[in-house]
């Protein structure tokens, strides 16, 4: 499908991946319609270039007026982009059936308002194409995601289920499935995200499987591949990963049971630096822990909170990793004057621990750096693809470290 000179309609654009699905389409040439029920940011987005129809997606009515105004100040939609969605993590613990229903209401009956809006025509005209923006979440359960992964596995089927009622029809139905976006809904994720993309490169992704013609489309391809081997996961194997995560525990307080032990998911990192300087500056520079901004590349900043640099003294640490700021309290554990000293870190997402050794040799300064993340809850699922960026990480430290010890 040539997207130069098609009327499109986008609904759920004023920001995310609608937002650069709309800018994207536009720049590619088509004529572009706009819906949500922000109206202040839809106009932002248009920028005097597209047609603004605000709507609220679980409106029926107000979908198919909308609908219509396109078609009478467009012409026929030819695309149709359902991109309007809601997440909102859940606690089994304090299940609320308010949040579980608005993602019934935006994440699928949207869709449907959406599919009933546009789809008669299409059949009429015996063209056209309906792209729904579903999830890779939608490929399995996932803990937290109870009701937005349920709806996003409502999509999928319901998409699926549409493309092949329709295949004789000339219309014709595409499946979007992203990974993790930098977009509005993912911004208050309290666990890492892998291979995050911006909402411009989703948007070209997207984009570019529409002029292929693709029923389905999935990226980023590391998460895509992830996500569909998860799929090929026994039942009881997917459950017992769970199992031995450190999820909050949901059982009643009065018949509290032990927990499962964790699983050791562990990321290890060991280097070794030597540099022809004494044990004195080598040692004094790197047991205070704030000298990390000078030659670890992911760290922002690091404060020391309390402590005179001994046992027992904490460090806030902030850092940058794929893409995302995390922070982390670091604690010092173990400190052997010009022989060792041992940091332990944890968030929500992670505990790290950090071993600095000393040795002299005849050269100067052997520095040995040890480095291992134990990742919690639904950081394990994608712990295994996040070795690559972890072993950068250590090369990028390592060449640090040396660049700044030699400036002693």
């Amino acid at each position: 499908m040539k997207l130069n000179g098609k009327v499109a309609w986008v609904i759920g654009g004023s920001s995310g991946i609608g937002a650069a699905v709309a800018r994207e389409l536009l720049r590619r040439g088509a004529t572009v319609a706009i819906s949500a029920r922000r109206k202040e940011q839809l106009h932002d987005v248009a920028g005097g270039d597209m047609l603004v129809l605000p709507a609220d997606v679980t409106d029926a009515a107000a979908i198919a007026a909308a609908a219509a105004r396109v078609r009478q100040e467009l012409g026929p939609i030819d695309l149709a982009v359902l991109s309007a969605g809601y997440w909102k993590q859940m606690n089994p613990a304090d299940w609320d059936t308010g949040v579980f229903d608005q993602h019934l209401r935006v994440n699928l009956a949207g869709m449907s308002n959406a599919i009933a809006a546009v789809l008669p025509g299409m059949l009429q005209r015996h063209h056209g194409v309906i792209a729904g923006i579903a999830s890779v979440a939608g490929y399995r359960g996932l803990a937290g995601a109870e009701a937005y992964g349920a709806t996003k596995a409502a999509q999928i089927n319901l998409l699926e289920s549409l493309r092949v009622h329709l295949a004789r029809t000339g219309v014709q139905v595409t499946t979007v499935c992203p990974g993790f976006v930098r977009t509005d809904l993912t911004a208050g994720n309290p666990f890492p995200m892998p291979f995050i993309i911006d909402p411009g490169q989703a948007a070209r992704s997207i984009c570019d499987g529409l002029e292929r013609e693709r029923t389905e489309i999935v990226f980023p391809a590391p998460m895509a591949l992830l996500m569909k081997a998860a799929r090929l996961v026994p039942t009881r194997a997917w459950t017992a990963l769970w199992k031995s995560t450190s999820l909050p525990d949901t059982r009643p307080a009065e018949h509290p049971r032990p927990r499962p032990p964790e699983a050791k998911d562990t990321m290890k990192l060991l280097k070794t630096v030597v540099v022809g300087k004494p044990l004195d500056a080598v040692f004094g520079y790197l047991c205070d822990f704030t000298t990390t901004t000078d030659w670890d590349p992911g760290t922002v900043t690091t404060v020391r909170r309390d402590g005179n640099g001994g046992v027992g003294t904490t460090y806030l640490n902030t850092s940058t990793f794929l893409g995302r700021t995390t922070q982390l309290t670091y604690v010092v554990e173990e400190l052997v004057d010009h022989e060792l000293i041992q940091l332990r870190g944890e968030n929500k997402t992670v505990i790290a621990v950090d071993t600095l050794t000393f040795r002299p040799v005849a050269s100067g300064t052997e520095v040995t750096y040890a480095a291992e993340f134990t990742f919690k809850g639904l950081s394990r699922m994608v712990a295994p693809l996040l070795k690559p960026a972890f072993e950068r990480l250590g090369n990028q430290a390592e060449a640090g470290m040396r660049k700044a010890l030699n400036r002693l």
